[in-house]
């Protein structure tokens, strides 16, 4: 409609969505200090291989639209540890792409490019002569964020260029998600929990999530080479 107010800048939301969380932990460190997360591993770990199925299926289907990467990261090292969770978290995360560029391709593009962000649409110009480093570039900084699949699904790159560069790009950000991981894992195990562990892992997030932010709007208000 014209003439309505922008929506609050993206940098007031990451601030605001910090502050949640700091909400979130002070009011959950006592049921998680209590909660005996050994049975709830063992009761998924159960479920062999169709418990990680089940895990890479609905990060998958739900990460595109909406829930946080990290959070499954955090589930899958508790439940299976590492190295595994990490490679679940790759794997779980590259199927996550693929979800986000088939979904504009094939399901919405007409609504896909009438609801990207602006910085986003430009985005094809850019993929133009060197896509698959471009796309690489942008999975290391913003991993599995959600516009950037939808972008690259409504562009004229092929499927194939982006799947081979997300697979790849996703790496930095796993590794970095999986290392606060074992940071929280290990207070766990160490009976260390406490609203300050939390608080220190969720402020590393908050600064990660908050450079790829910076990092990714600077790649992609740069002119096509």
């Amino acid at each position: 409609v014209p003439g309505r107010p922008r929506s609050r800048p993206a940098a007031l939301k990451l601030v605001l969505g910090v502050l949640l969380g700091v909400a979130a932990a002070y009011f959950l460190a006592g049921p998680l200090q209590r909660l005996t997360l050994g049975e709830a591993g063992d009761a998924l770990r159960g479920l062999g291989p169709q418990g990680i199925l089940l895990f890479l299926l609905i990060f998958a289907v739900v990460q595109p639209f909406g829930v946080s990467s990290h959070l499954f990261t955090f589930t899958a090292t508790l439940v299976w540890g590492q190295p595994l969770a990490f490679v679940l978290t790759w794997v779980g995360a590259t199927l996550a792409t693929m979800t986000a560029f088939g979904f504009a391709r094939y399901v919405a593009r007409d609504w896909v490019q009438a609801n990207l962000p602006p910085r986003f649409r430009d985005l094809d110009a850019k993929l133009e002569r060197s896509a698959f480093r471009t796309i690489f570039w942008l999975r290391a900084i913003l991993w599995c964020a959600p516009p950037l699949g939808f972008a690259v699904g409504v562009s004229r790159v092929n499927g194939l260029t982006h799947h081979l560069a997300s697979l790849l790009g996703c790496l930095p950000q796993v590794f970095l998600s999986s290392l606060l991981a074992h940071f929280l894992e290990g207070a766990l195990e160490r009976d260390e929990y406490s609203v300050g562990s939390l608080l220190t892992t969720i402020t590393v997030l908050a600064l990660v999530v908050f450079g790829a932010f910076v990092l990714g709007r600077r790649l992609l208000r740069k002119k096509p080479a």
